[in-house]
């Protein structure tokens, strides 16, 4: 006889296990899957994180391996900037040790955690949900619950078999780990021989070690080899290894993220910061609201559309304009020639940009900043944000 559970969670990353904490700590019985071996492996990541998400979401912070209270940045033409915020607005951390402290507080509660288990497959069965599994361990095996939490990352596969929706923009990423020492700090490269339509990052995380990574609307794999060669060239072999890591990042709200008894979050629901591509704070902060969601429906199991379409409208009301104004924004830059972007630069230098970023400027909300920066903009393409 098949149990029945009252979660199933399908994803081991941070929305996934935070999502499964909080329903575990309210007394729900959870199971959680995941399709890696383990929790926190083979994740392109800058494990930046605003400082707020910290206390916000009650998380440990023996994962972070340093604060930022600056940021270099260099132009097309190689100005360099440096902004200092004057006091630590994000943190960098170690992502494998970030993710498994959210395991540890998932299980601590009373979840169950299944590693190495990859989902073949979902089915709305009216009553409950039946999700099918695989692992080397177990086999094939099939779960039931009153609801499952789809927190799959980038994967969409088992969107289309319940109704639900997926983005229809993406930006490549790709990051590789190096041994070697970064002397210039945290640092932000643009331009169309860097990264085209987006940014190139330069991360220390440890005294020898640096992460240097981009995101671009090309190949981002060749971008990111022509720049380790052309810092690192000592160390272009690496990214023959596996520390080399590329992967698509969603950008702007998929259409529908609730369907019968299941609802999506993080990645899974496009819920990632669309400047950046960062998805770690939108993720916690969309997880909390689906299991606020799911604890207020559960004890009359209504897990109907009407009664989960709560959830996409909390989530939406929370972020949705972040989403797409950050992504018009990056649009917007991303198609900048080389030499609108040093007025860029030059305008950082000379028209107060940087106090109304140390006034206005807050890691994970960001549209109010780049409104404000776009009516100081001379760039006629950058006026069209203020409209939005």
């Amino acid at each position: 006889m098949i149990q029945m559970n009252d979660v199933i969670v399908i994803g081991g990353g941070p929305s996934g296990l935070h999502t499964a904490g909080l329903l575990a700590d309210s007394g729900l019985d959870v199971k959680l899957f995941e399709k890696k071996n383990r929790i926190g492996e083979d994740i392109l990541c800058t494990g930046i994180i605003g400082k707020e998400a910290f206390e916000r979401f009650g998380l440990k912070e023996d994962s972070i391996l340093s604060e930022l209270a600056y940021m270099n940045m260099v132009s097309p033409s190689g100005t360099s900037l440096r902004y200092d915020h004057g006091k630590v607005f994000a943190c960098v951390v170690d992502r494998k040790k970030f993710d498994l402290n959210l395991a540890h507080k998932a299980l601590s509660c009373g979840a169950q955690i299944f590693t190495g288990t990859r989902v073949e497959n979902i089915r709305n069965a009216g009553d409950y949900i039946e999700v099918s599994s695989f692992s080397k361990k177990r086999g094939e095996t099939r779960h039931r619950a009153k609801i499952a939490v789809l927190a799959t990352g980038i994967e969409y596969r088992l969107h289309k078999k319940i109704g639900l929706g997926y983005p229809k923009n993406y930006i490549n990423g790709a990051q590789v780990e190096l041994d070697v020492i970064n002397g210039e700090g945290p640092l932000i490269m643009v331009g169309s021989k860097v990264a085209p339509g987006a940014f190139a990052w330069n991360i220390p995380v440890r005294k020898n070690r640096t992460r240097l990574g981009l995101i671009t609307e090309k190949d981002a794999a060749f971008y990111l080899k022509k720049l380790v060669s052309s810092l690192y060239p000592e160390k272009v072999t690496a990214l023959e290894s596996e520390q080399f890591l590329s992967k698509i990042i969603a950008q702007g709200p998929v259409s529908k993220t609730y369907s019968h008894r299941v609802i999506a979050v993080g990645e899974a629901a496009a819920q990632v910061k669309t400047t950046t591509g960062g998805g770690i704070y939108y993720g916690l902060l969309c997880s909390k609201i689906a299991a606020e969601t799911i604890l207020r429906k559960f004890p009359t199991d209504s897990f109907e559309l009407s009664d989960l379409s709560e959830y996409e409208r909390s989530w939406k009301k929370a972020i949705k304009r972040e989403l797409l104004v950050g992504y018009f924004a990056r649009r917007t830059c991303g198609r900048l020639g080389d030499k609108d972007v040093e007025k860029l630069f030059q305008l950082a230098k000379t028209n107060g940009v940087f106090p109304l970023i140390r006034e206005r400027g807050k890691f994970d909300w960001q549209v109010d900043l780049i409104l404000e920066l776009a009516k100081k903009a001379s760039i006629p393409s950058l006026k069209t944000l203020i409209k939005i």
